[in-house]
Order: C-alpha cells, then sequence, then structure tokens
C-alpha cells in the first residue's frame, strides 16, 4: 500500500496530545522543530491492518484514504488544510496536515448555531 508524497521525518516532530478520534484512526497535534520555522500540525494516524480489514467493495477504505491524501494536496483554499507530509510505516499510514486552531468547523456550527458563513466568505 503506497501512499506516496513527502515522508515526515520523525525525529523533529513532537507529538503534543490526541485531539481527536474517528472510524479510521487518532488525530494528534504536533510540532515541528529544529528547522528555521516551528509550525504546529494535525498528525492524523490510521493502522493499516485496520485499513484492510475495513477495505472492501463497499467501502474501500483504502480508497478514501488515497483520495483524501489527493485531495490536500490538490487544493489550495484557505478553509482546507494544506497536506505537509504523509506517514507511512510498517504499521501506520497517515498524513500532516495543518493544524487548524480552535477546532474544526463542525464544532463551530454547533457553538454558534445562528451565525452563518457568507458565500463570500466561502
Amino acid at each position: 500500500m503506497n501512499y506516496g508524497g513527502e515522508t515526515l521525518d520523525f525525529r523533529n516532530l513532537k507529538v503534543i496530545s490526541a485531539v481527536g478520534r474517528g472510524a479510521k484512526g487518532v488525530v494528534f497535534l504536533a510540532r515541528t522543530y529544529g528547522s528555521s520555522k516551528d509550525e504546529w500540525w494535525a498528525l492524523k494516524l490510521m493502522s493499516k491492518e485496520l485499513l484492510q480489514k475495513k477495505n472492501n467493495n463497499k467501502t474501500g477504505e483504502c480508497r478514501r484514504v488515497r483520495f483524501e491524501q489527493q485531495i490536500l494536496r490538490r487544493f489550495d483554499h484557505p478553509l482546507l488544510p494544506r497536506l505537509k507530509a504523509v506517514v507511512e510505516t510498517e504499521n501506520l499510514v497517515g498524513f500532516a496536515i495543518d493544524y487548524c486552531h480552535g477546532g474544526n468547523l463542525h464544532s463551530l456550527m454547533k457553538k454558534q448555531p445562528e451565525k452563518k458563513f457568507s458565500e463570500e466568505a466561502i
């Protein structure tokens, strides 16, 4: 299972905490260091074994993971996190993307149901 892309060097990354869990994996808050600019990233990791178990004709989990990576790589938009690197080890696969401080869009919409986004903002 090759996901391609720039490979993340774990030696320059410090995992701070888990920030979310989903059906496919866990998202961690991580900080890069050792370069000219420290950055905060969301590190989304998924078990290859779990993906293979869930991968069937109906769900196509491996295909979905590849598709998500392609979308993040292809689009450059202020409302989408940028793909920084691809993580692949013997047991894990995942993405390092921009960390969005303040939570996700779904959480914000639940906190502020009376507020809507204008088309210009999107």
